[in-house]
């Protein structure tokens, strides 16, 4: 028999005896943090509220700060303009 050829009878078979092992059985530390980052909408709210009192419509604020107006409504939701 040649070295590269497996010999299936010398391998241990696993008896009734010998529990297997599951993912419960091997014991794993997991540290949950809590850490949320803040939409976009509510990191630029103070800049589009401060835009917007500046009489500058919602487009030109989009335009401006170079994201869609619906980012826009929902900074102004944010700050309750």
């Amino acid at each position: 028999m040649n070295k590269q050829t497996l010999d299936f009878k010398n391998l241990k078979k696993r008896t009734r005896s010998q529990p297997i092992r599951t993912l419960s059985l091997i014991p794993v530390k997991i540290k949950i943090t809590i850490e949320q980052r803040k939409p976009l909408y509510q990191k630029l709210a103070p800049k589009i509220r401060e835009l917007k009192v500046l009489g500058m419509t919602n487009r030109k604020i989009a335009k401006t700060l170079n994201i869609c107006q619906k980012t826009i409504k929902k900074g102004l939701y944010f700050t309750n303009i």
